[in-house]
């Protein structure tokens, strides 16, 4: 009889731990629906200009009126090397949009790492924190760090 009755609880502790970790795997998956994903997509000297191309994923409920974020530029010795305020203005609620940005005159290769330093605009309805819904990542070489 004792050894069906740790059987038991050895069962009843596997579905508990089951069951806790699917609730922590859904959890996460909504926590990771409900960001702003801002991706460095691409970034490209052009003459005297460098753009920057963001893509902009807004997987929240919220329908964003106006969105800049502030980007600070280290060189590729970690030192502050440019500070800009990039407008990614509206964006709505489930939607990807691409927006460029150049910085001119600027050369490209000095950029070892970008950085999403603030949000200094975001008009939300509903109202929505930014900051804390801001995700990031990068496709380019150069790394988004938040």
């Amino acid at each position: 009889m004792g050894g069906s009755s740790v059987k038991f609880e050895l069962k009843t502790l596997g579905l508990a731990s089951g069951l806790l970790a699917g609730f922590v795997w859904i959890g996460a998956a909504q926590a990771q629906e409900a960001t702003l994903m801002i991706e460095l997509n691409r970034v490209d000297q052009q003459s005297e200009a460098c753009r920057f191309d963001w893509r902009i994923t807004n997987r929240t409920t919220s329908r964003i009126d106006d969105l800049t974020a502030e980007v600070v530029l280290f060189d590729k010795a970690g030192v502050n090397i440019a500070r800009m305020a990039v407008p990614f203005g509206k964006l709505a609620a489930s939607k990807s949009v691409l927006r460029s940005f150049q910085l001119r005159p600027f050369d490209c290769g000095l950029v070892g790492e970008a950085l999403a330093n603030d949000v200094t605009t975001c008009v939300a309805d509903p109202a929505l924190d930014c900051v804390s819904a801001i995700a990031v990542s990068s496709k380019d070489p150069i790394p988004l760090t938040r």
